[in-house]
């Protein structure tokens, strides 16, 4: 489809972009200086699309700072093997069949507010399947962990339990049955 085509695209240009500046850092042997501004100039013009991770920036200014220099870090020292996972786990070049094994009853879907392509992902999925669960962290963005962490870790918590108790109540329900039948 025109939308799968302009995703792979995207995906590619992106990891394309990473690989180039993989290649400058090598041919033109950067200082580290150099090299971790150029990783911290493509991250932050990343980081600030403000579709996908709202206002991480400006809301957590410290947290930011701190993802960008662990993320430069990595990319220095990784940009070859992340832009190649990048390409090649791109959405689009996958079948659209690998989520019709997903089993809605044992999913969590967590998206940020902020985060409009999978607020409105997780929303429509929700929607479509009764047993999934939908979590909208609010004023977060696609960042979550940086931007959300205690609510992400409050989401899958609340999660889990609510798998137990209902495991739980099945299992009540089920022996209730057997000594009725017994």
């Amino acid at each position: 489809s025109k939308a799968m085509s302009t995703r792979m695209e995207k995906d590619d240009d992106l990891s394309n972009h990473i690989e180039a500046n993989c290649n400058r850092a090598c041919l033109f042997r950067d200082t580290p200086a150099e090299n971790r501004l150029l990783w911290t100039s493509f991250l932050d013009a990343w980081y600030t699309i403000p579709s996908l991770w709202g206002s991480l920036e400006l809301d957590q200014p410290e947290q930011y700072r701190k993802m960008i220099t662990r993320r430069t870090n990595s990319l220095a020292g990784r940009g070859r093997d992340i832009a190649a996972v990048l390409k090649q786990g791109s959405p689009s070049r996958h079948s659209t069949s690998d989520w019709q094994s997903v089993k809605p009853s044992g999913t969590l879907f967590v998206a940020g507010s902020q985060d409009v392509k999978y607020s409105k992902i997780g929303k429509t999925w929700s929607d479509l399947e009764d047993e999934l669960t939908y979590a909208e962290i609010p004023d977060a963005g696609h960042g979550l962990l940086v931007q959300a962490p205690e609510e992400v870790a409050d989401a899958i918590g609340n999660f889990l339990f609510e798998r137990e108790e209902k495991k739980k109540i099945v299992k009540a329900t089920l022996k209730d049955t057997k000594k009725k039948q017994g």
